[in-house]
């Protein structure tokens, strides 16, 4: 099967959707499918081995940049570049990341009777200029998301709420965890006592609550002497978190590790005590099935499958969203009491065995595209 998956981002960027995309595409991949992945090209981005994948970056000068009426300019290009593209590689199913990316698969569609899926990875009120809120009793009869041969999502939680605003059926595929690439690792008492590590692993813009975590660290700090929050990511948002770092006087405490290779981001959860998810939205968080996989206790705000998880095997605590406070008394019980940290690592390993591997994943995408190729 020839399948081409559309991303508005890819890997360097980091991000639950470009992790999501690759992990699948290298499950498909070593399933014998030929896989094809068009996404924007960026000047400062670096190529990867992506193990076999076909990638088609295409350059679109200013895209999703500048002004509202620049960046929906540049969109469109960018959409009429995907469809020439599309053309060229005539797959056999189209696999769209997010809705603004089934606008091309739709007219490709009807020029090339190609069939398309669409997989919603967050909030449809955030979905940009080709979901507008304003319009929601317009959105079942979009053509782009009336006639897409399936739409996807990643939680039971989504379904009935996206089945309830897109007047259809959805498809159920959560995400899945490398539970051979994510594992925990025994630490020395000496590691223990001579680090304490926090680590929150996401794209820094602001809908991620960092600055949440950051200012937690002023209150964990007098508790703790030898306590660090290491912050894996990188985006917009990062100039405005250094300057709070310096504002409050935590610069020995917070280190911006920015952008890590994909292949090399085990190696921060595997040194780390906590983890930290202060977001204040996620549609599945990918990070946290990896942070658990890897055996950490989990501090997260009530966010997709977070509450669930937690109160279900016990791995951590949950927090109120934007609340520092919460996060530094989370932080400050889980760190004082080192056998309730390492109950809350087993519950967080034992609760990841019961996620989809990628692929188990693979194997639902794969079923699926053989049906709405019939």
């Amino acid at each position: 099967m020839k399948i081409c998956i559309i991303t508005s981002h890819y890997l360097p960027h980091i991000g639950g959707v470009e992790l999501a995309t690759y992990n699948l595409a290298n499950e498909l991949i070593k399933f014998g499918h030929e896989v094809h992945i068009i996404t924007p090209k960026f000047s400062n981005y670096n190529e990867i081995d992506d193990g076999g994948i076909i990638l088609h970056r295409l350059f679109v000068p200013g895209y999703l940049s500048g002004k509202k009426w620049f960046s929906v300019l540049t969109a469109w290009l960018f959409m009429f570049k995907v469809i020439k593209c599309i053309k060229h590689i005539r797959p056999d199913v189209i696999h769209v990341q997010n809705i603004t990316n089934s606008i091309p698969s739709y007219i490709a569609s009807c020029r090339y009777n190609i069939p398309y899926l669409i997989c919603i990875n967050g909030n449809l009120e955030l979905m940009g200029y080709f979901l507008p809120y304003f319009l929601k009793k317009y959105w079942p009869k979009l053509p782009y998301l009336k006639h897409a041969n399936a739409i996807v999502t990643l939680t039971p939680e989504m379904v009935t709420e996206f089945t309830l605003d897109l007047k259809r059926d959805l498809v159920l595929i959560p995400t899945g965890v490398d539970i051979g690439k994510f594992s925990p690792i025994e630490r020395t008492e000496t590691s223990l006592l001579s680090n304490l590590i926090l680590l929150t692993v996401c794209r820094l813009d602001d809908k991620k609550g960092i600055e949440y975590a950051i200012e937690s660290m002023i209150t964990i700090k007098s508790k703790f002497s030898n306590v660090k929050l290491l912050i894996v990511g990188d985006g917009e948002y990062r100039k405005y978190l250094e300057q709070l770092v310096i504002k409050w006087n935590l610069s020995k405490e917070v280190e911006f590790i920015g952008s890590v290779l994909n292949s090399e981001i085990n190696q921060y959860y595997r040194k780390a005590d906590v983890f930290l998810l202060p977001s204040l939205f996620e549609g599945y968080p990918l990070v946290l099935l990896e942070a658990m996989s890897c055996g950490l206790p989990i501090i997260s705000t009530p966010v997709s499958i977070a509450p669930e998880i937690i109160n279900t095997w016990n791995n951590g605590y949950i927090v109120p969203f934007k609340s520092a406070s919460a996060i530094a008394d989370a932080v400050i019980a889980i760190l004082s009491d080192r056998s309730k940290c390492k109950e809350f690592g087993i519950n967080s390993f034992n609760a990841s065995k019961t996620v989809l591997t990628w692929r188990d994943v693979a194997k639902k995408y794969e079923q699926l595209y053989q049906d709405i190729i019939i």
